[in-house]
C-alpha cells in the first residue's frame, strides 16, 4: 500500500512519534490503565521515550493525527535523533525500490517518507510505472477475446480486435450471451454449478478512461473471466460522470456558476479534475486540502453536544468461556484480567438505530477494555452517548460568523472522539443562528463506540463539576455555501442545481481553460461520482464466482460512504461500511494484480463474508477515503 501525493511538501506521513505522544498524554491520564492495555510493549516504549526525553522541552507536547503544524518541530525534545529517523527513512524507500521495481522511481514515496524536506535528500526524478503488459488469447475452442475502446468501439460491434465493443457492459452482457449458447453445464443436486475448463473468456480494454454509469456486477455464470488492460495501455474506470463543455457565469470576482438541471443529479458528492486527476474542496471550514493537511476547531467552541432521549436497551448475549460446556465449544481460561476470559454482545433497541441490526460488542453492558464502562453505561440505560444536535459559542470571534449561514441543511459536521479513535459524521437537518443550535437528522455510526462525558473520562479543559456534558475532540462542517471562499472549493445547490466552484490553478492555467467574456468562462471537464461500487462480485458459499482475474485496470472517482449505514465487526473502536469500489463476497481464487486505486471516497477493496485463496497483489492505493482493503465475515 502506498501514498501518493503531488510534490514534496504536499503530504506529511505520521511517524511513530505520534503514537508515542499519544501513549506519554494517557500515561498522565491513567497510568494502571494503559499498561493494561499496551502491557510490555508498552512498557518498553515508556522506557524507550525516557532514555530519548530531552529535558528542555519537558512541558511535553501532545501530537496526534489532528495536529495542525509542522512535523519537524513537533518532533523536537522526543522519539530518536534525525539522523536514525533519516537513516529508518532511506532504509524504507530502499526497500520499497528493491520489493518493487515495476513502479519506477517511486517518487511518491520518496515523497510521503518526507526525505527532501525533512532528510534534505535530492528528490528522484518523478518516473511512474509503465501500465502492464499482459499477453493477449487467442479465440480457440477454449478461450474467447473481446475488444472494448471507449473511443474507437461501439456497442453494436462483435467485440473483435478491429470492431471493439464501446463499454465493459456490452463485452460482459456478449460474454454471457456465448457461454448460455455454448458451455457445457453439469447439475449438482438440486444446484446448478459451472465446471472448471470450460471456455474462458478474456475482456481487453484498450486505453482511456471509462464512465461506467452503472455498477459491473458478476455472477458465478462470469466465473473462468479476465478482466485487463491492453498491453501497455492506461486503462481507468470511473464511477463518475464527465461534465464537459459547461459554460461558466460570473457569480463575483473569483466564483462561477453553472447550471446542472440537465444532468440529473440529487446531489454533487465530491468533485474532480478529469486530467490530471486532482480533487476539489466542498466548501468547509476552517479552509484546508484534506490530502495536505487537516485542519480542526477545538472541541470547547462546542458549548453542547445533545444528548439523545433514551430508547430501547438491546438485548444481550453473555458467554463464560471458562466453562467447559460453554455452547462455543472452546474453553478459555488464560487471561490473567477475568473480563477477556468471557464473550459478550448486544443487538437490537437503541443500537439497532445506529449500527444497523448486526450485534456489536460494544452494545453489551459487560464489554471491557479502555473506558468500556461508557458504553456498557450507554447499552444499559439505552441512552447512547452520540449527539443529536449542538450549540456552538456564537460570541466566539472565530465562529461568530456562522448566524450568517441562511440554509446550512445538509452540511456536515466531522467530529472526533475525544481521544482520537475515530470520527464521526453528523449531517445537519436544522439551524437557529440565534441560538447557535444546529440539530442533526443522521450520523454517529462511523466510530463503533459512545463519546465520553465530562463525569466518565478525564476532562477536558472547559468541563466544570458535576458536567455531564459529551465530549467531543476536535471539527470541522462543510457543505456551507456561505464557507465557499477559497481556491479549488465548491458547493452544490441541491434545489437550484447549481454548481459554485472558485477554480484554482490547475483549471484555470489548463489549456482547455477558455475566456469567453469578461462573465463567462469555459474550464476543463470536471467529474462528479455518482457510484459507491464499480465492480461487485455477487457469488455466495454455496455457489461461488470462481477463477476470475482483473489485471492492469485502474479504478478512480467513487462517493463518500460515511453517510450511509455502518455496522461494529469486532472489538475495535471503530466501525465500517460494507462496500468497496471493488466488492468481493462469494469468491474462490480471484486474483486482484497491478491495479491502481485513487481517489475512491469509500473503502477500495473489501472482501466480505465468504471468500477463499484471493490473490492481491501489485496494487497501489492511492488517497482513499476510507480503506484501502478490509474484509469482514458473515454468519451463515
Amino acid at each position: 500500500v502506498s501514498t501518493q501525493s503531488t510534490g514534496p511538501q504536499s503530504f506529511s506521513a505520521p511517524s511513530h512519534t505520534h503514537l508515542i505522544h499519544l501513549c506519554l498524554h494517557r500515561l498522565a491520564q491513567d497510568f494502571a490503565m494503559i499498561t493494561r492495555m499496551c502491557a510490555r510493549k508498552f512498557i518498553f516504549m515508556v522506557f524507550f521515550v525516557v532514555f530519548q526525553f530531552n529535558p528542555t522541552t519537558s512541558e511535553g507536547r501532545r501530537s496526534s493525527p489532528h495536529t495542525k503544524g509542522n512535523h519537524a518541530n513537533e518532533r523536537e525534545g522526543f522519539g530518536p535523533s534525525k539522523n536514525l529517523e533519516c537513516g529508518m527513512r532511506r532504509k524504507l524507500y530502499q526497500l520499497a525500490l528493491k520489493r518493487q521495481p515495476w513502479r519506477g522511481s517511486q517518487r511518491e514515496t520518496f515523497d510521503a517518507l518526507n526525505l527532501s524536506t525533512y532528510c534534505g535528500d535530492q528528490a528522484p526524478p518523478s518516473t511512474p510505472p509503465s501500465p502492464p503488459s499482459y499477453p493477449l488469447l487467442k479465440n480457440n475452442g477454449l478461450q474467447r477475446v473481446f475488444f472494448v475502446d471507449s473511443e474507437r468501439g461501439s456497442d453494436r460491434n462483435t467485440g473483435e480486435h478491429d470492431t471493439p465493443f464501446r463499454s465493459l457492459h456490452r463485452a460482459l452482457q456478449y460474454s454471457r450471451a456465448l457461454r448460455k449458447k455454448h458451455q457445457q453445464n453439469t447439475l449438482d443436486g438440486p444446484k446448478r454449478s459451472y465446471s472448471r475448463g470450460r471456455k474462458s473468456h478474456k475482456i481487453v480494454l484498450r486505453g482511456g478512461v471509462y464512465f461506467l454509469g452503472a455498477t459491473l456486477d458478476l455472477y458465478p455464470e462470469d466465473s473462468e473471466l479476465t478482466i485487463q488492460n491492453f498491453p501497455g495501455e492506461e486503462v481507468w474506470l470511473s464511477g463518475g460522470l464527465l461534465l464537459s463543455n459547461l459554460t461558466w457565469t460570473s457569480f463575483n470576482k473569483n466564483i462561477w456558476q453553472t447550471d446542472l438541471s440537465s444532468f440529473g443529479l440529487d446531489d454533487v458528492l465530491g468533485l474532480f479534475t478529469l486530467f490530471p486527476h486532482r480533487r476539489l474542496i466542498r466548501s468547509r471550514f476552517p479552509n484546508a486540502d484534506p490530502e495536505v493537511s487537516p485542519a480542526y476547531l477545538r472541541s470547547g467552541k462546542v458549548l453542547n453536544w445533545w444528548r439523545p432521549p433514551a430508547g430501547p436497551v438491546p438485548s444481550y448475549t453473555f458467554v463464560n468461556l471458562t466453562q467447559a460446556n460453554n455452547p462455543t465449544g472452546h474453553q478459555k481460561n488464560d487471561s490473567a484480567q477475568p473480563e477477556y476470559n468471557t464473550y459478550t454482545s448486544g443487538k437490537g433497541g437503541v443500537c439497532s438505530s445506529m449500527w444497523g441490526e448486526e450485534s456489536s460488542y460494544w452494545c453489551s453492558n459487560a464489554s471491557a477494555g479502555g473506558w468500556a464502562e461508557v458504553d456498557a453505561e450507554a447499552a444499559s440505560t439505552g441512552v447512547l452517548g452520540l449527539p443529536i444536535g449542538m450549540t456552538y459559542n456564537t460570541s466566539d470571534p472565530l465562529i461568530s460568523h456562522f448566524k450568517y449561514w441562511q440554509s446550512p441543511q445538509g452540511a456536515v459536521i466531522h467530529a472526533w472522539h475525544s481521544w482520537s479513535w475515530f470520527i464521526n459524521m453528523f449531517e445537519v437537518a436544522d439551524h437557529n443562528p440565534t441560538a447557535g443550535n444546529l440539530s442533526f437528522s443522521k450520523g454517529g455510526w462511523q466510530g463503533g463506540r459512545n463519546w465520553c462525558r465530562c463525569d466518565q473520562c478525564p476532562a477536558a479543559d472547559w468541563c466544570t463539576k458535576d458536567d455531564t456534558r459529551l465530549i467531543s475532540g476536535p471539527w470541522f462542517v462543510d457543505n456551507v455555501f456561505e464557507e465557499l471562499d477559497s481556491p479549488s472549493e465548491y458547493h452544490f445547490h441541491k434545489n437550484s442545481k447549481i454548481l459554485y466552484l472558485w477554480p484554482n490553478s490547475t483549471l484555470l492555467e489548463n489549456d482547455h481553460f477558455q475566456q469567453i467574456s469578461e462573465t463567462s468562462i469555459s474550464l476543463p471537464p470536471l467529474v462528479v461520482p455518482i457510484l459507491s461500487s464499480l465492480i461487485n462480485f455477487k457469488g455466495s458459499q454455496d455457489e461461488p464466482i470462481r477463477d476470475v482475474i482483473i489485471q492492469g485496470i485502474n479504478f478512480r472517482d467513487t462517493t463518500y460512504t460515511y453517510m450511509k449505514q455502518w455496522g461494529v465487526p469486532s472489538g475495535g473502536d471503530w466501525a465500517l461500511y460494507r462496500g468497496g469500489a471493488v466488492f468481493l463476497e462469494g469468491t474462490e481464487d480471484v486474483v486482484i494484480q497491478q491495479c491502481i486505486f485513487q481517489r475512491l471516497d469509500g473503502n477500495a477493496l473489501f472482501l466480505s463474508g465468504y471468500n477463499r485463496r484471493a490473490q492481491i497483489r501489485q496494487n497501489e492505493f492511492a488517497w482513499i477515503g476510507d480503506n484501502a482493503i478490509a474484509s469482514w465475515g458473515k454468519h451463515r
